[in-house]
């Protein structure tokens, strides 16, 4: 959905700015790289997502659950401080 949703965005928009501007326009190769840079913050995230929460039954068997929290901050972190930067 979010690979959709992107091309929908940078494509057309490409489109357009390059009827706007013959002089420098936007090739095709950057424009695929503009859509897919901007996917790697949104793998990460939903990659971070589905670690699992501590399993209420033994929180100390595994260091992953214990970490989760962690994990997740550092994750949204690195997104957030890459795109803003």
């Amino acid at each position: 959905l979010i690979v959709v949703a992107r091309a929908m965005n940078v494509f057309p928009l490409s489109f357009v700015l390059n009827q706007c501007r013959r002089h420098n326009p936007i090739p095709m190769n950057y424009q695929m790289l503009m859509w897919f840079s901007g996917l790697r913050g949104v793998i990460a995230f939903a990659l971070v997502m589905r670690v699992p929460r501590r399993p209420h039954w033994r929180p100390e068997a595994d260091p992953l659950h214990q970490n989760r929290d962690l994990i997740v901050t550092v994750t949204i972190s690195t997104v957030v401080l890459s795109t803003i930067l």
